[in-house]
Order: structure tokens, then C-alpha cells, then sequence
């Protein structure tokens, strides 16, 4: 996505995490009691078990939602196709596969993922446990790839939809913020985002978009402490990207170009606003070269570029582009 007031790939890691802890499975409680220290050492402990139990289809399932939490997408896509093969039942892996998918950009997989799951979970009968949870996060994470492919009405959509289901989950109405600042509805974002803090004090995608509310406003002292709440817990790309755009609108440009290169180094793919302020440090600089690549990165990796909050940046870049 273009991650420009982003956080679509923490919401989507949000969501995935929060909904996992919410399901409270028995898989899911044993890894928790061995206390492991990271994702790696789980995928670890799950290959064992596969090795002694190799038509274990829930230990498959339990250690491709493991790569996709360790950020090992394609990894975590070859594992789960390979669950559905085995178990087309289990159609909670379309929920861990179709997230995987939207990481990687992928979104008409993932749209097609997240609309077989909503189906399934409609119409099975007898229901499978946690068929609801999965239903209604599944609109959650339809509604934000919808997002990312430009389907802003169809977004609204679905994410009334897992708002109605879970009025007191802050993502959704996060999610839904995101829609309005996209058209630049600032007044309409802060009633979602006022509301999701009021339910979840602590979820830093809520001050990222407050941060970006009030860098929209100029407010940029405002903005900047927004963005380094974000920071406080753990480093993340998506505030890095906003400082430094709000360093550039400053003429900061030496710390324009230190966040900047901050949110490149921890998320290439999902950085495209950080590519952007590095061409335009570049461009400063004299160094066309560099701004030309970096300016084709930010178009490259730039999701929903027809949005009005983005769709000035794109012009600029493209107007500069094609001047070869």
C-alpha cells in the first residue's frame, strides 16, 4: 500500500496476531507454555513434531501461521496450500494464507481468499467452532485489501460489516479511518480514530494516523510526537516514513533522509513515502540519478495512487519520471 498515513502492514499483522490470541486454541496455548523466545524457534519445535507425526495436518497449519508471523510469507503460502490439500476443511488456513497474500502485494489472491472464507463460514452447516471469529475478521481483512486495490466504497463496505459484528475492536475503526484520510476527510478519520483510543489506549496504528491527521494539518510539532508514541514500544517503518516527510516539509532534509533510510532498511516493499522523501533529498542534492531510481521504487511499491491523499505525490514523480 501506499503507506503514506500507512500502517496497512501493521494492521494486517495486528489483525492476524489479535485474532490468534482471541482463538486461545489448544495448539496455540502448548506454544505459549514452552515459552519460546522467537518465531524461529517455534517453526522449529512445530518441524520436529512434523517429523514425528507427518500427517498431522494442525501441526502443518499451526507452523505456516508461524512463518507468516516470522515475516516468512512465501514460506508460509507453501505450507498452507499444502494443509488445503490435505485437509480442504480447514478453511481457516484461507484467512493465514490470504494475509500472507497481502503482504506480499498479492490482492487479487487475497481478495479471492478472504471472500471463499466469509463464504464458507456463511453458509457451513453444521458451523465449526470459531467459524464467527473467522467470519468477522474475515470482512476486517477483505475491507483493507480492498483498500490497497483502490475499492474504497466496497472497503466502507466490508468494514461496517466487522465494525457491527465487533464494536469494541479498535482496528476496524482504524481501518476505517484510513478510508476517510485516503479522501482527505480529516474531521471524519479523528471520529473513528477518538474512538478506537477510547478502546484500545495502546494501539500505535491509532497514533500513526492521528500523527498523520495533524501533519495534513500542518501541525507538525503535534504530528511529530504522534509519530514517536508509535516508535515508543518498537521500531516500525511506517512512523520513520512520516518523519521524514515531515522533516522534508520543514527543509530538514539531512533528518529527512535518516528516517527515511530507517523505514527503507526495515521494510522495503511497504516504504514508498520514505523512497519518495529520498528522491526528493536526492533532487536537492543535484543527484538526478539516484532521485530517478528512487522515485520509480516509490511508484513501483505505491498501492491506491488515484486516492486524493496520495495522488499529488504520484503526479510529481511521474511528471519527473518522464522527462527520462
Amino acid at each position: 500500500m501506499a503507506r503514506f498515513l500507512f500502517g496497512g502492514f501493521l494492521l494486517m499483522a495486528n489483525l492476524l496476531t489479535k485474532f490468534l490470541q482471541s482463538l486461545r486454541k489448544p495448539v496455540a496455548a502448548k506454544v505459549a507454555r514452552l515459552s519460546y523466545s522467537s518465531e524461529d524457534e517455534i517453526i522449529q519445535f512445530y518441524s520436529q513434531k512434523i517429523v514425528e507425526n507427518p500427517n498431522d495436518v494442525g501441526l502443518r497449519l499451526a507452523r505456516g501461521m508461524a512463518f507468516g508471523r516470522a515475516g516468512q510469507h512465501e514460506a508460509a503460502i507453501a505450507e498452507l496450500n499444502d494443509v488445503l490439500q490435505r485437509d480442504p476443511m480447514r478453511i481457516e488456513t484461507l484467512y493465514y494464507r490470504g494475509g500472507s497474500y497481502l503482504v506480499l502485494h498479492h490482492f487479487e489472491k487475497a481478495l479471492e481468499d478472504f471472500t471463499e472464507l466469509i463464504n464458507e463460514c456463511a453458509n457451513r452447516v453444521p458451523p465449526m467452532p470459531f467459524d464467527h471469529e473467522y467470519f468477522d475478521f474475515g470482512h476486517l481483512m477483505r475491507g483493507q485489501t480492498y483498500i490497497h486495490m483502490g475499492e474504497i466504497v466496497r472497503a466502507r463496505v466490508d468494514l461496517n460489516k466487522g465494525i457491527a459484528k465487533m464494536p469494541d475492536y479498535a482496528l476496524g475503526y482504524v481501518l476505517r479511518a484510513y478510508c476517510a484520510l485516503l479522501s482527505l476527510d480529516l474531521e471524519e478519520a479523528l471520529v473513528d480514530l477518538r474512538h478506537a483510543e477510547t478502546l484500545d489506549a495502546y494501539e500505535r496504528t491509532t497514533w500513526l494516523y492521528l500523527g498523520v491527521v495533524e501533519l495534513q494539518r500542518g501541525e507538525f510539532q503535534t504530528a511529530k510526537a504522534y509519530f514517536q508514541r508509535a516508535l515508543a514500544d518498537e521500531e516500525w517503518d511506517d512512523p520513520y516514513s512520516n518523519l521524514a516527510l515531515l522533516s522534508l516539509k520543514q527543509n530538514d532534509l539531512a533528518n529527512a533522509s535518516v528516517y527515511a533510510d530507517k523505514a527503507i532498511a526495515l521494510n522495503v516493499q511497504w516504504s514508498p513515502l520514505a523512497f519518495y522523501v529520498k528522491g526528493k533529498v536526492h533532487l536537492a542534492g543535484g543527484d538526478h540519478e539516484k532521485a530517478f531510481a528512487d522515485f520509480a521504487n516509490a511508484i513501483k511499491y505505491w498501492t491506491n495512487p488515484e486516492a486524493p491523499l496520495h495522488k499529488p505525490y504520484i503526479d510529481e514523480m511521474k511528471a519527473y519520471l518522464a522527462q527520462g
